[in-house]
């Protein structure tokens, strides 16, 4: 919705905004009792404990970094991935070439 809305009112310049409502998870991710954004969960009652503000914040950071990264066709077409390997997409959709430090 923010890219939408973007798009629809740049003036309204929602990533920065974005960034802003992010930030919160970044800094607490560099906490010592940080977690990964990706947790397996054995039992439906431990969802609440699982999925805090680290998870939303830093995971939508995250997407948005690689959106960036990839540019929008390109992430697009990786959304429709279920198990997103970025070497995979970036090789299959840039030139056909993995992305290297050097290119």
């Amino acid at each position: 919705t923010i890219m939408a809305t973007d798009i629809l009112f740049p003036e309204w310049k929602v990533w920065s905004q974005f960034l802003q409502q992010t930030t919160g998870g970044l800094i607490m991710d560099a906490l010592e009792h940080s977690h990964p954004i990706q947790v397996k969960v054995h039992h439906a009652r431990s969802v609440l404990e699982i999925f805090d503000a680290i998870s939303y914040k830093k995971g939508s950071a995250v997407i948005r970094m690689l959106q960036a990264y990839l540019g929008d066709d390109i992430f697009q077409v990786a959304g429709d991935v279920t198990k997103i390997d970025i070497l995979k997409v970036t090789h299959k959709l840039r030139n056909g070439r993995p992305r290297t430090e050097a290119n």
